[in-house]
């Protein structure tokens, strides 16, 4: 996988509770699946688990695509498994830019928000220890490419006051 940044990608290895910070000045990153463990630049050493992020906090790319957060990697066979970690409302303004046109009245986009917010909910309660909350497909939901989220809907309430009052009541 090529990460790349606008910015500086800081990474970490995370061995037994311990952070190594491997790189905090790079633009670009090579990680590939070698001998059971992941490689940084081909770099000789392995390691079970590493963290990405973009040093200034926002977007980076994962092969070309866009993203937000921060990319866990962990070891596995035969492929490793990367895990995007997004907070909620970043992650509910991409379902809207991916599941509806944006030019939809404000009823509508909110309507959408709750039920996205609630199968988020739903499915990171039911897959607590598998590593995840939702899958990259249309299994889950479908995420809009981040160029797509306008102002509009990273301003938009996102259904927040009204789930909050369903999940904590």
């Amino acid at each position: 996988w090529t990460l790349t940044s606008e910015t500086s990608l800081k990474v970490s290895s995370n061995a037994q509770d311990t952070h190594q910070m491997l790189s905090d000045d790079a633009r670009r990153l090579t990680i590939s699946n070698r001998n059971g463990g992941l490689a940084i630049h081909g770099d000789d050493s392995t390691y079970q688990a590493l963290h990405v992020w973009s040093a200034d906090g926002n977007s980076f790319s994962i092969n070309g695509t866009a993203c937000r957060g921060s990319l866990w990697a962990k070891a596995g066979a035969p492929e490793p498994t990367l895990v995007l970690h997004v907070s909620l409302e970043a992650y509910i303004a991409q379902i809207l830019a991916g599941e509806m046109p944006l030019s939809y009245p404000d009823e509508a986009l909110m309507a959408q928000a709750i039920a996205a917010r609630s199968y988020a909910v739903q499915a990171a309660l039911r897959r607590r220890s598998e590593g995840y909350d939702v899958r990259d497909d249309e299994s889950s939901q479908v995420l809009g490419p981040l160029a797509s989220v306008t102002p509009r809907v990273e301003r938009h309430p996102c259904g927040r006051r009204h789930l909050a009052g369903a999940v904590g009541g």
